[in-house]
């Protein structure tokens, strides 16, 4: 057979990710947990306080809602076009790990992500250890993040992987940031690395 031939039986890339990976200080919430760490001081043994120290941006709230109630904008349709929920993820490379797992706890959305990486250091390895979990191909994985490229910068690398990654440096502040990420994925992304969306 041809290479076009070939081309032409694989099957079309999915509509929708199998897995929706977000970033936490700056995405999901503000302010940055480091942020705290002058806030309150050096030598303090006080931890933050959900909805008093650190909010939920406004359209990451709307996104946790979609999750707990399995709306269909974040379901897939599955080899029986049945719809299967979409998987999700917390890929954070904060120094302050122990904090944002209390953190999402009293947010009470723990329980919402199938995976959980959260360590300093290089934002790829949270993002292999996933993959490993998870078996799910980083072609079929949408990331979000507020940090694009710099020496804090996650969308660059983690797009090098074959994630697409949104880069949202507002946060994901209303509901229109996470829907344009799966847009691109249905609709404009043609699936090779260093993708990012703007």
């Amino acid at each position: 057979a041809s290479a076009s031939t070939d081309h032409e039986s694989q099957s079309p890339r999915p509509r929708r990710p199998s897995l929706i990976v977000f970033d936490l200080d700056n995405t999901l919430w503000t302010p940055e947990l480091y942020q705290l760490r002058f806030k309150f001081g050096k030598n303090s043994d006080q931890t933050p306080i959900a909805n008093k120290d650190i909010h939920l941006f406004p359209g990451a709230q709307k996104v946790i809602d979609l999750i707990r109630n399995i709306d269909p904008i974040i379901c897939k349709p599955d080899d029986n076009n049945q719809h299967k929920k979409i998987k999700f993820a917390i890929a954070s490379r904060t120094n302050a790990g122990a904090w944002a797992i209390d953190l999402l706890r009293q947010f009470d959305i723990d329980d919402l992500f199938d995976y959980v990486q959260i360590f300093s250091g290089d934002k790829k390895t949270h993002f292999a250890i996933i993959q490993s979990q998870s078996d799910i191909p980083y072609d079929e994985m949408l990331f979000f993040d507020d940090n694009r490229s710099g020496k804090y910068g996650n969308c660059l690398p983690v797009s090098s992987l074959g994630v697409l990654s949104v880069h949202c440096p507002n946060g994901i502040d209303t509901l229109d940031v996470f829907q344009r990420g799966l847009d691109a994925f249905a609709n404009q992304w043609d699936g090779k690395p260093n993708t990012i969306v703007e």
